[in-house]
């Protein structure tokens, strides 16, 4: 019987569905863990000092490369997420300048499949 999980997608996400209070689907918990630990700062989580990325940290940091990020998103994702020894999870830093900013891109992959983009100006 497969692990029900709580329902916590974003309302302003276009998928999002009303009235779920909890599902199965193990990459919908997957992405949904995903996003904890992108938008966790580290030392956040009482009682996990390590639990988060601080994505804005690293991305400001003079001496952080996209591998070093990278490294830092795999290491927690191998970590906190269980699943991610069934299922493939890959993950892609890149930066970009626009207009205006410097831009760090996290892509991250569920199983071959795009599931995620976050910016991060």
């Amino acid at each position: 019987m497969p692990i029900k999980e709580i329902y916590i997608k974003n309302p302003n996400d276009s998928t999002y569905q009303d009235n779920i209070l909890e599902h199965s689907d193990i990459y919908e918990s997957i992405l949904a863990k995903i996003r904890m630990i992108l938008e966790t700062r580290t030392g956040e989580v009482l009682g996990d000092a390590n639990f988060g990325v601080n994505l804005e940290e690293y991305v400001f940091s003079l001496n952080a490369s996209n591998e070093t990020i990278k490294r830092k998103i795999k290491d927690q994702i191998y970590y906190y997420i269980p699943e991610a020894l069934v299922v493939p999870i890959d993950v892609d830093v890149s930066f970009v300048k626009d207009k205006y900013n410097d831009v760090c891109i996290v892509d991250i992959s569920i199983d071959g499949q795009k599931a995620l983009r976050n910016l991060i100006y």
